[in-house]
């Protein structure tokens, strides 16, 4: 609960750590702005699938899905129809799905575009075929 001390901090070191992730953003889009603005991607998990979060759903349609990494925040914060119990990582899917229905497109298309951001956001090889995995997967 404390976006503008965090931009504060992140501001004095943007350049010297540009990869950054917000893990299990829930600010608002003015907010959302201000971490993309300072390269930082926006880690959506779960809680994008509870009722009252009409303010994260917003900025999943404001922001572009390149600023944006899917997390699940395991063993917590499941998806909504699993609320109570223990979360996993499998659960990825449940995200990249949900994100794809709000967007109108295809969970494949989440999931290559935020595979892509999490190889740059981490530093991975592009050549591990991730994205092929996936659609193998069929994940």
């Amino acid at each position: 609960n404390a976006p503008e001390e965090t931009l504060r901090v992140l501001e004095l070191y943007a350049h010297d750590h540009p990869r950054v992730t917000i893990h299990c953003f829930s600010y608002d889009g003015a907010i959302a702005r201000n971490f993309i603005d300072l390269g930082c991607y926006l880690g959506i998990g779960a809680t994008i699938t509870y009722p009252k979060n009409n303010a994260l759903r917003d900025v999943i349609m404001q922001q572009s899905l390149e600023s944006i990494v899917l997390e699940t925040d395991a063993p917590f914060l499941p998806p909504q129809t699993l609320r109570g119990q223990e979360n996993h990582p499998q659960h990825v899917k449940t995200v990249a799905e949900y994100i794809a229905q709000l967007r109108g497109i295809s969970w494949h298309d989440v999931a290559q575009i935020t595979t892509a951001n999490a190889m740059k956001l981490f530093n991975l090889p592009a050549d591990q075929g991730f994205s092929a995995e996936i659609k193998e997967a069929n994940i």
